[in-house]
């Protein structure tokens, strides 16, 4: 009796801790996958003009803790939700990156390019050698005379 006694005694008594997640939803954006608990990492999706992530989530053992750090970045570089889940001495992280959806503009925006400057000093020379191109001709054809006229073949 005394044996069966301390056999019972020392048995080891296993109690199952359970540190997990069961079930999370974002309210204000998508997950990236469907959520499972064994799976701790995930890209949330928000929507447009959102800042923060609101969401609810179910614990397998209600009595653990959940701890949240939040790294939001207003820029919208480097966004991160992570929840610590522990009972007892089991731990679960679950990181979640956070990307906002920006908006896409209906038209595609471009920079013009400045047109290069032209030099202030091409259009005068431009009219300058015409003018004396249009005198060449005239002194040449009615001043000087046309070359074939002198000899009576025009």
């Amino acid at each position: 009796m005394i044996i069966l006694f301390l056999f019972l005694l020392l048995i080891p008594i296993n109690t199952y801790a359970s540190a997990y997640i069961t079930d999370f939803q974002v309210q204000n954006g998508q997950l990236s996958l469907p959520f499972q608990k064994e799976n701790n990492l995930y890209t949330i999706y928000l929507e447009k003009g959102e800042t923060k992530v609101d969401f609810t989530y179910q614990l397998e053992e209600e009595d653990a803790i959940v701890k949240v750090f939040e790294n939001m970045d207003p820029s919208g570089e480097e966004n991160e939700l992570i929840m610590e889940v522990t009972k007892n001495e089991e731990k679960q992280t679950y990181t979640f990156y956070v990307e906002k959806e920006e908006e896409t503009p209906v038209f595609q925006e471009w920079e013009e390019q400045p047109k290069p400057q032209r030099s202030p000093y091409l259009m005068p020379c431009i009219i300058i050698s015409s003018a004396l191109c249009i005198l060449t001709l005239f002194y040449l054809l009615i001043i000087r005379g046309y070359p074939n006229a002198k000899k009576g073949k025009l």
